[in-house]
């Protein structure tokens, strides 16, 4: 869990004494460009003007000799040291001597953040609470390479808390709160409703936030140089190929709505038509084709003089585009294939599954010792994780002995087996995600899980192949070709540490044992491919271990 949800012991600070003790210290100076990648990955650039704390580099004496400041505001300060600290130990950057080691600083600067916090009453509405409530839920998330529940419990704290303080609402409801207010509110819940979308699915929730309880427009692509708190009325917003840092949000934002409603249906415990699938796929498809070209993934080798940031926020588009399409038409893989009406869906979960597991590659080879995404190594977190396994499942079905690519014995003589090719690509595919992960076993848990899922996936996926024999008569089914750009069928809405580099051998899959209980549900889909259950898949892949029950209580806490 987090230090603040489990109240721990907090000891009385009161603004002055704080100020006190921090003013003994020696200047603190931290990199402005540690926080701007901080606010880069979890896309809020929520931070302007009177309503953040003062640019950084920024001198602790100088900011708390500041009178009349508030324990909400010390608190949001706090939390952007926190974040801040957090990314130059992950880049491996010194901090100052005064500081102390990374983890000590973190460590002070969290404490400080919960005791504010709770001093100031956070579940009470009040400025900056909201913000400061979300960064620290943020400071959460990136202390630990693993999915955390604690960050899906505080996330629900900080969006109950904006709901109460009318976030929810569109500012041009409220006339009172000025334009400057207006659009900071605006940035503020589009970065936690698409954090509530990504992170309930993380962990096998509903969503906390419904399209119906919110009418937010999305913020507007505008620099910040654009207005400021004198501004009476909000300028328009800049054409979508201006590189604002909102444009970004704004191309997410319309990809997480969708998402959203792809979340919800996996979640509904109402029957799915096959029409709502392909509705949402074109709502998808119209979402994807209003990213601006500037966002539109690329090959490195045309990206060498582009900034890391750009680079990563063209891959994390996609790559949530590519889940979106994995997620809405997961379903149907069960289908016989010679049910031409499907057809369409399983095409697009192998292409999408594929380019999952290529971006993955990239990212991976990118993020070495002299890649050009070194110093943003800390990507991918361990959200991208469960889509890099959600991607290696699908293609695993496709390759699996059991999976129904025969016509059923009572078919039509007019039905088509579906065959895709490629299958020695896919199972390449495979393999190089089965060593990434192994390189990043010691990272975390959560990497540890996924190669033992990996490895549970190839060797029953090699097990399966050794035994099949050369399907007769293939030539005569309908062929799509993942390896090549190829149109889709039509669809038919009627009808740590790394570890050393080297491939795991065959037997070597064959030994591996899984620790993770859960995992049990692999084999399980593999060797009944008909029946599948990806709420299943969701709850024990996607979602904390039973064991890490016992986490959640604070260290300590119940003596």
């Amino acid at each position: 869990m987090t230090d603040l949800t489990t109240k721990p012991h907090v000891q009385n600070v009161q603004n002055a004494s704080m100020v006190t003790k921090e003013k003994k210290r020696t200047r603190v100076q931290l990199s402005c460009t540690a926080y701007s990648n901080v606010v880069g990955h979890i896309h809020a650039p929520i931070a302007r003007k009177e309503g953040r704390p003062p640019p950084v580099p920024l001198s602790a004496e100088a900011t708390f000799q500041k009178e009349g400041v508030s324990l909400e505001w010390l608190g949001l300060l706090y939390a952007v040291f926190t974040l801040a600290v957090s990314v130059l130990k992950t880049i491996e950057e010194p901090l100052p001597q005064s500081l102390g080691d990374h983890l000590v600083a973190m460590t002070r600067f969290r404490k400080r953040t919960v005791q504010c916090l709770v001093q100031a009453n956070y579940i009470t509405p009040g400025r900056y609470k909201v913000e400061a409530l979300f960064l620290y839920t943020m400071g959460e998330f990136f202390r630990s390479c693993d999915a955390q529940v604690g960050v899906s419990f505080m996330l629900g704290l900080t969006i109950r808390l904006a709901m109460r303080m009318g976030y929810h609402r569109d500012p041009r409801n409220f006339p009172k709160i000025s334009a400057f207010e207006g659009e900071m509110r605006r940035r503020m819940w589009a970065v936690v409703s698409h954090l509530d979308t990504l992170i309930s699915f993380q962990v096998g929730l509903p969503r906390a936030i419904q399209a119906w309880q919110h009418d937010v427009e999305l913020p507007r692509n505008l620099y910040d140089q654009d207005f400021d708190k004198n501004t009476e009325e909000l300028p328009l917003s800049r054409p979508e190929t201006e590189r604002t840092s909102l444009c970004y949000t704004r191309a997410k934002g319309r990809v997480m709505s969708v998402f959203g409603r792809i979340s919800d249906l996996a979640y509904s415990r109402e029957p799915v038509t096959y029409e709502q699938t392909l509705e949402i796929d074109r709502h998808l498809e119209e979402a994807h084709d209003q990213i601006p070209s500037i966002l539109r993934i690329r090959p490195m080798e045309q990206s060498i003089t582009d900034p890391s940031d750009l680079i990563l926020n063209r891959f994390t588009l996609e790559i949530l585009y590519q889940k979106c399409r994995c997620v809405l038409h997961r379903r149907y893989l069960a289908e016989f294939h010679d049910n031409m009406r499907y057809a369409y869906s399983r095409w697009v979960c192998m292409t999408a599954a594929k380019q999952i597991l290529q971006h993955q590659a990239v990212l991976h080879h990118e993020t070495q010792p002299g890649g050009q995404l070194y110093r943003e190594r800390q990507f991918p977190n361990s959200i991208q994780n469960t889509d890099y396994l959600l991607a290696a499942m699908i293609i695993c079905l496709e390759l699996s002995p059991g999976h129904p690519t025969e016509p059923r014995t009572n078919s039509q003589s007019n039905d088509v087996t579906v065959i895709v090719k490629g299958r020695e690509d896919l199972l390449s595919a495979l393999e190089t995600t089965h060593q990434i992960f192994k390189d990043m076993r010691r990272r975390s848990a959560d990497a540890q899980k996924a190669y033992a899922a990996m490895s549970i996936m190839l060797r029953c996926v090699k097990k399966g192949m050794q035994h099949a024999a050369d399907p007769a008569g293939s030539s005569s089914g309908l062929e799509f070709n993942t390896t090549s750009d190829v149109s889709p069928p039509p669809y038919d809405g009627e009808q740590n540490r790394q570890g050393p580099s080297f491939m795991l051998a065959h037997d070597q899959v064959n030994a591996m044992q899984s620790p993770f209980g859960s995992l049990d549900v692999i084999e399980e889909m593999l060797d009944a491919p008909t029946n599948l259950d990806w709420r299943l898949w969701d709850q024990q892949i996607q979602g904390l271990e039973d064991a890490n029950a016992r986490t959640l209580w604070y260290p300590g806490f119940e003596s």
